[in-house]
């Protein structure tokens, strides 16, 4: 684990992943109160409450406080998260499970990995720009579909697509295959048949 958070850490500080990582060239090249380092780890953090509790309680862990103190603003964070690319967690978890394989024990059944892939849909936040991109009937609210590559005996994700309803399942599953490697037991629930996907 201590590999595997070390990669992690030393790839939030690379000067290269910002650059990838950010909407514009100038984003994240001034000292602020929120860097991108301690952005992404807050993001990375689960959020389960308000914002700005959530920044509040952040901060207080991170400079070692015992009564959080308003150091950063819900509206600062807001800005700060419009800068960042969504591509740079794909990145990050590509080096975590990377380390990992390199330097853990691996669990496996009977000599292969497990892999499972399974779907779900997402309910997504009901705003003009969302119901764009994820179209919906008058009233409803937008919804998204998400299939997910897991390693289930190690919990690992190895990757994840995301998309419109109408793509199916087993398309994002035929996009999530690349991830396996020659040894692994691929697990489908009965959701997924397609003499297609198993060629």
């Amino acid at each position: 684990i201590s590999d595997t958070l070390y990669a992690v850490n030393r790839t939030l500080y690379a000067p290269d992943f910002v650059a990838r990582s950010r909407e514009s060239p100038s984003d994240f090249t001034r000292q602020r109160s929120l860097p991108f380092p301690t952005l992404v780890l807050f993001l990375m953090n689960l959020l389960k409450s308000a914002i700005q509790y959530e920044l509040d309680t952040f901060y207080a862990q991170l400079l070692g406080r015992e009564v959080p103190q308003r150091e950063v603003s819900g509206a600062a964070f807001t800005q700060a998260r419009r800068r960042l690319k969504y591509e740079a967690f794909i990145e990050l978890n590509d080096r975590a499970a990377e380390a990992f394989y390199a330097g853990a024990p691996i669990r496996r059944w009977h000599g292969y990995r497990v892999l499972a892939i399974d779907g779900t849909t997402l309910r997504l936040h009901n705003v003009e720009r969302i119901r764009k991109s994820f179209p919906t009937e008058p009233g409803e609210v937008p919804q998204g579909r998400l299939v997910e590559l897991y390693d289930a005996l190690n919990h690992i994700m190895l990757g994840a697509e995301f998309s419109q309803l109408e793509i199916g399942e087993g398309y994002l599953a035929e996009c999530l295959l690349p991830r396996a490697q020659p040894g692994d037991v691929v697990l489908y629930d009965r959701g997924f048949p397609s003499f297609y996907l198993l060629a």
